[in-house]
């Protein structure tokens, strides 16, 4: 993920996940796959277009790379107790050459978004032109902001000014 994409939609019956670099951008093509979900009558999905701010995303803690068969015990352990098989024994050997381990980090959000996400104006502009009803919400810690929105759905009378 570029570092400097901070939004993101979710359109479960099209496009999925997808990241934006811009509030707007994420807007926009939210409001665009409702829009895709009326063209055809209704469908219980729209209630599943959604869009927000990452704050925190999956990122590399461990890697390491299989050791020669040398420094491997006669099991094929490692001497941190990982197992790759020895491929000197004729045994069955592990498929990868390399393993990992992943935890979700906080994003680093810039300040600008982070005033972007906590300014009530935003999200009165947002209600007023989708009929989108959202909340705001701060986490425990103060570190992060969010922007938690749901039931898209726009009323009758708001469908002529978007």
């Amino acid at each position: 993920m570029n570092s400097s994409h901070h939004f993101f939609y979710y359109d479960p019956e099209d496009e999925g996940f997808q990241i934006e670099q811009t509030f707007e951008i994420a807007e926009k093509k939210a409001v665009d796959a409702i829009r895709s979900y009326l063209d055809d009558g209704w469908s219980l999905e729209v209630e599943g277009v959604c869009m927000g701010v990452i704050l925190k995303k999956a990122e590399c803690t461990f890697e390491k790379s299989r050791p020669d068969d040398s420094d491997l015990d006669s099991e094929g352990y490692d001497a941190a107790g990982y197992w790759w098989g020895r491929k000197d024994s004729g045994d069955e050997i592990s498929e990868f050459d390399d393993i990992c381990d992943y935890t979700l980090e906080q994003v680093k959000i810039p300040d600008a978004v982070l005033a972007m996400i906590s300014t009530s104006d935003i999200i009165r502009e947002l209600e007023k032109r989708t009929g989108i009803e959202s909340a705001m919400i701060q986490c425990a810690d103060g570190m992060a902001k969010t922007l938690v929105i749901h039931n898209f759905v726009i009323p009758e009378e708001k469908n002529a000014s978007l």
